[in-house]
């Protein structure tokens, strides 16, 4: 299996980043790639680097898999200083714009969203309304105290949180590595996270409170309900819902053999 990995130019307001991606499998191979834009906001790209197990296991269809990293302040360490009003969904739409651009896949492409990937996902579309995207898969009274009295960064508010997240975000153990990494990413820099979502996943302050989760694939256990989820079942064209019956929010790590070949047979499927 090969992996390349390289950096695009994004420039917004007459200011130049750059964005970080690793592609599994080859690049300019003829097919065409799935996209993966990984939860958060804030979170690393490591989040989404299980999903090379499409590759492995439907190889023979050549599905290479692409991981970015969205910009955020660890990498960029002069964007801490940002006001919060420079970190918007639009600034995320136009980073995944220019990137499938640079990247040269405009033309046929699919896209993978988790959690605020999947509004990413979702933004982009209605946004860009970009014309080579093929396929789309779009995967307390003590803590309501803290809420009330703003000390979300009690120890005992974490620890409900560490609860919660162990119910309805990922129930496997133990936790991958990945996502350990990924989470640690967050946990050193949580500005992006603090800005547009808020101080946990169910207390939404941030940027993003207008917002509700949207997700195409969920799990039993999912804080991403069904009464989240069924509006997309009912209201997109040819909409596939599959909800994982072991799984919370992390179905490509809690059912990870069941998840990969429901996502792979639906890209494989022409």
């Amino acid at each position: 299996m090969s992996n390349t990995t390289g950096t695009v130019n994004f420039t917004i307001n007459g200011e130049t980043y750059q964005t970080w991606y690793t592609v599994i499998g080859e690049l300019g191979c003829g097919k065409r790639l799935l996209v993966t834009l990984q939860g958060g906001p804030g979170f690393g790209y490591q989040w989404m680097l299980t999903h090379s197990e499409i590759y492995k296991i439907y190889k023979a269809h050549g599905i290479p898999i692409v991981c970015y990293d969205q910009l955020r302040t660890r990498r960029h360490a002069h964007l801490r200083n940002k006001p919060k009003e420079f970190w918007t969904v639009q600034l995320f739409v136009e980073e995944l714009a220019n990137f499938i651009e640079k990247l040269g896949i405009a033309g046929g492409f699919d896209l993978c969203g988790h959690s605020w990937g999947g509004m990413l996902a979702l933004s982009y579309v209605v946004a860009k309304q970009p014309g080579g995207l093929r396929r789309l898969i779009l995967t307390r009274e003590m803590l309501k105290k803290h809420e009330r009295e703003g000390t979300t960064d009690n120890d005992e508010y974490k620890k409900g949180m560490g609860v919660y997240f162990r119910k309805h975000i990922l129930k496997a153990d133990p936790i991958p590595k990945e996502a350990l990494e990924a989470m640690n990413v967050l946990e050193e820099d949580p500005t992006v996270y603090g800005i547009m979502n808020g101080p946990s996943e169910f207390y939404i302050t941030g940027t993003l409170k207008s917002w509700s989760e949207t997700l195409v694939i969920n799990g039993s256990d999912d804080e991403a309900t069904d009464l989240v989820v069924s509006p997309l079942f009912w209201r997109i064209r040819k909409a596939k819902w599959v909800q994982f019956a072991n799984s919370s929010h992390m179905a490509f790590f809690e059912e990870p053999e069941r998840y990969f070949e429901v996502v792979g047979q639906f890209l494989a499927t022409e």
